[in-house]
């Protein structure tokens, strides 16, 4: 029985059934994406969302608190979702990646056309834009994308398969 009958992908060697391992191995890539996503995206973005929050806070107070762990929470989630390799992760990923390295590299066009720019804010510019725009480009590879179908089809064989043993044992009594 060949790899494609087994119901796993072709290339794929999963790894034996241990309690907390997945299927595929991860690019160490994935994890400076991770990395990025925590400190580049949710780091520069704070700023937006702190001004987000005191307008917020003039009007509607009690909103505040749920706003923050709704931060935190789209933030975690989207570094979970990149690290786990799930395919709406990525992708979501590498819009709001894409978006804020666009909005970066965009806003200093605008300094240098304005005759405002200074060293400091195109570094800093710079720094935030292509990191963001270079792990967009990453996450919508066809390769890590082909390795978040494949760790999909290995989860999904992983649940089949601890069904099926459950719906044994429960048999056997």
């Amino acid at each position: 029985m060949g790899p494609q009958q087994s119901g796993v992908t072709q290339g794929v060697e999963p790894k034996q059934s241990e309690p907390g391992q997945s299927g595929v191995k991860r690019p160490w890539g994935i994890y400076l994406v991770a990395f990025w996503c925590f400190f580049g995206l949710m780091g520069g973005t704070y700023v937006l969302f702190r001004l987000l929050l005191s307008v917020v806070q003039e009007r509607m107070p009690e909103l505040e608190p749920l706003l923050g762990l709704a931060y935190l929470a789209v933030g975690l989630g989207l570094i979970i979702g990149v690290l786990r390799l799930y395919r709406v992760g990525l992708i979501l990923c590498a819009v709001l990646m894409g978006l804020w390295g666009a909005f970066q590299l965009l806003s200093s066009l605008t300094f240098v056309l304005a005759d405002q720019a200074s060293p400091q804010i195109l570094i800093f510019k710079l720094f935030y834009g292509l990191p963001s725009l270079a792990c967009a480009w990453y996450c919508v590879r066809p390769s890590i994308l082909r390795l978040a179908r494949e760790q999909g089809e290995y989860r999904e064989q992983r649940a089949m398969q601890k069904y099926a043993q459950k719906r044994m044992l429960k048999g056997k009594r």
